[in-house]
């Protein structure tokens, strides 16, 4: 009866260490978090301490790659950019609003070909500007992913306009 318990102790313990070891994130899951942490920078909450803010968007490397090329059906943001140049965009960004909240929604992922993702989804701001201005809107968002050194990061990020929602 003892060797029984062991070994059934032993058995569960396997069982669990290869449920974790298996478990790992899929790419999927990886690339849908890496397109949270990217709306978590953009959004900022009421009465935001700056320099926590600051802290925030300071990650822009963990998430850009080396170059990120952003096309925008306005706004004047076509371009190639650098993390530590969106760091300053979204500085600057961010300090239009009193309150802002940046989401993603109806993510559609694909994997074309390897170490690389396509994201299709529809991103909405909402939030009021420091000047009292309410604003709300809807963009559809295509987003090209690469696969730098084991670590999902945005190479390209291209926003229409929605006529119709």
């Amino acid at each position: 009866m003892k060797k029984f318990v062991v070994l059934l102790i032993f058995a569960a313990a396997a069982g669990l260490g290869a449920f974790l070891f298996l478990r790992g994130d899929s790419d999927e899951a990886r690339v849908k978090k890496v397109i949270g942490r990217f709306c978590s920078m953009a959004t900022k909450r009421e009465g935001e301490n700056p320099a926590a803010g600051a802290l925030l968007i300071s990650r822009t490397d963990e998430i850009f790659a080396p170059e990120v090329r952003i096309q925008a059906a306005r706004g004047g943001f076509d371009g190639s950019y650098t993390p530590g140049r969106l760091t300053s965009e979204l500085a600057r960004c961010r300090a239009v609003f009193r309150r802002v909240a940046v989401r993603a929604q109806d993510e559609e992922i694909s994997f074309p070909e390897k170490d690389k993702a396509f994201v299709v989804f529809s991103g909405t701001l909402s939030g009021d500007t420091k000047t009292g201005t309410s604003v709300s809107e809807v963009r559809d968002v295509e987003c090209s992913l690469v696969r730098l050194e084991g670590k999902w990061k945005i190479s390209q990020l291209i926003v229409h306009e929605v006529l119709e929602r």
